[in-house]
Order: C-alpha cells, then sequence, then structure tokens
C-alpha cells in the first residue's frame, strides 16, 4: 500500500476532475482510510477544488503545466523533502539564491516549466510570508535586485544615475516580478547606449 499522498497524485495524474464518490471508492481498494484520505485532501497543497455538479461533487486538480510559480512552489513544497530543503536554505541567503535552479528543474520535471526569476521570487515572497524571522525572509529581494542594476550601471553608465533611478521609488511597492522586469527594461535600455 502506497502513501496517502501518492494516491491523491497518481489518482489525479493527467487528469482534471475526478467523482468524489469514485475517488473514495478506489482509496478503500487500496486499502486506504477514507478519513485519512479526506483529511489529507483537505491539507493537499494547492487544494484540490471540491465542486458540484449534476452528477455530483467532484474534485478538480489544476496540471503542474498550468500552475503559477506561486501554486507550483507551494504544491512542490508540500512534499516533505523539499519542505525541508527550503526550511534549511532559508537560514542562508547565499546557499538559498545559489539553489532556485535545483526547484526549478524540479518543477519542469513535474511539468510546470517557468523561468529561473518566477521561482526565484516565489521562494523569495514564500520566505517573507512563511519564514520571516530567518535572514531569506528578512531580506528584502528588491534591494538585492537594485544593488546589482546599479553596481551595474555604475560600472558602464555613471553619468545615467539619475534618469534610471526616476521613478523607481514608486515601483518598489510593485509585485516583485514587475519590479525586476522594470529593471531589466531600464538596463536593456542603458545597455543599448553602451554598444552604440
Amino acid at each position: 500500500m502506497g502513501t496517502v499522498r501518492g494516491f491523491i497524485e497518481e489518482e489525479f495524474a493527467g487528469v482534471q476532475g475526478v467523482r468524489c464518490e469514485e475517488f473514495f471508492l478506489r482509496a478503500e481498494e487500496a486499502g486506504m482510510d477514507r478519513g485519512a484520505v479526506e483529511e489529507a485532501v483537505e491539507k493537499f497543497p494547492v487544494r484540490l477544488r471540491k465542486h458540484k455538479t449534476p452528477e455530483g461533487h467532484h474534485y478538480e486538480w489544476k496540471p503542474w503545466a498550468q500552475l503559477e510559480a506561486d501554486e507550483a512552489i507551494t504544491r512542490l513544497l508540500g512534499y516533505p523533502e523539499w519542505g525541508g530543503f527550503f526550511v534549511d536554505l532559508c537560514g542562508n541567503l547565499g546557499q538559498f539564491r545559489a539553489q532556485v535552479w535545483q526547484f526549478r528543474d524540479e518543477l519542469s520535471d513535474r511539468g510546470a516549466e517557468l523561468e529561473h526569476s518566477e521561482v526565484e521570487d516565489a521562494l523569495f515572497e514564500l520566505a517573507a510570508r512563511e519564514l520571516p524571522d530567518t535572514p531569506v525572509g528578512e531580506c528584502d529581494p528588491r534591494e538585492i535586485l537594485f544593488k546589482q542594476a546599479v553596481t551595474w550601471l555604475m560600472e558602464n553608465q555613471p553619468d545615467r544615475w539619475s534618469e534610471f533611478t526616476e521613478g523607481l521609488d514608486e515601483l518598489w511597492y510593485s509585485p516583485l516580478g514587475e519590479f525586476r522586469e522594470e529593471l531589466r527594461e531600464r538596463m536593456k535600455v542603458a545597455a543599448r547606449e553602451v554598444a552604440a
């Protein structure tokens, strides 16, 4: 007999919806306690959504490929080995940033094709929300991105400082992905001028 979590994942592999009664009957046939399965469903990362249809209640599940970065990270961290790895990494900012690729590769293996920056942003935001007293949770990733951009700017276009930073204070509290994208756009403009 496998784990309840493994059973749930197998049931929803390649499908987006399952009739509740059929789902629980298969769980019982697999030797699983219905109460344990119901409890696991309620606690499942990126919860299975229950809704009523003319045929009865259904559970709906988004495949990995349809998840946004924050949903995919939340689901992945529900696995003890990934959740523990994340918690350990939150103790050291350098290690945390150096290991983002592992989360991205694992998500890719599961079908969630995300950019490195999307995964990093989702991990930073989760650390700030769930582990605010850790070095990573206390860190403002905007400061890191801004420092990297300023370092590049000062080496390549120091006379563009005021133009580059104009309006950034208004963007500081925007979603992290938007802030990152705006910095990229500003750096692209400055880089084109360096190349010209």
